[in-house]
């Protein structure tokens, strides 16, 4: 039989199934948009893999543009979300911990689920999914830049 959770960790377990729901949509979302960035023999398929290089590697003078469009795309999906799973996520950073520190009566209820903080939480995720990823043309670049270095 399973142990009864506290409700930090169902807030944590809500937090983190929606943070991942919105990494795996934006990661489908960005390995639909081509690779320009980093040129046409650079035997990258998609945004995706040029931001799994980006992060495994070193960071080009085009991050901010991978970046930009990464966070968008995870602006664009929080909506989606049911408001407690929002507010779940902010919850887990560290604004919402503080937050949840603070007096019941004296919290500032319009902080709840602020969205900047949860994009973050959110691009966190994401930028370390990027960082573990191994897909073939990733390693094959990765290790190619490695070489010539």
């Amino acid at each position: 039989m399973d142990r009864a959770m506290t409700e930090s960790e169902i807030v944590r377990e809500v937090a983190e199934q929606a943070r991942d729901r919105v990494v795996r949509a934006a990661i489908r979302e960005l390995k639909c948009l081509p690779a320009e960035l980093s040129g046409d023999d650079s035997g990258l398929d998609n945004v995706w893999e040029e931001i799994c290089v980006q992060m495994q590697g070193q960071q080009s003078v085009e991050w901010a543009a991978y970046e930009i469009t990464a966070e968008q795309i995870v602006s664009n999906r929080l909506p989606k979300l049911a408001r407690h799973e929002r507010a779940a996520m902010w919850l887990q950073t560290s604004n919402g911990e503080s937050w949840s520190l603070d007096d019941y009566d004296a919290r500032d209820r319009d902080a709840v689920a602020d969205e900047a903080d949860v994009i973050d939480h959110v691009m966190e995720a994401l930028l370390g999914t990027a960082c573990d990823f191994t897909g073939r043309r990733v390693r094959e670049y990765v290790e190619k830049t490695c070489q010539t270095e």
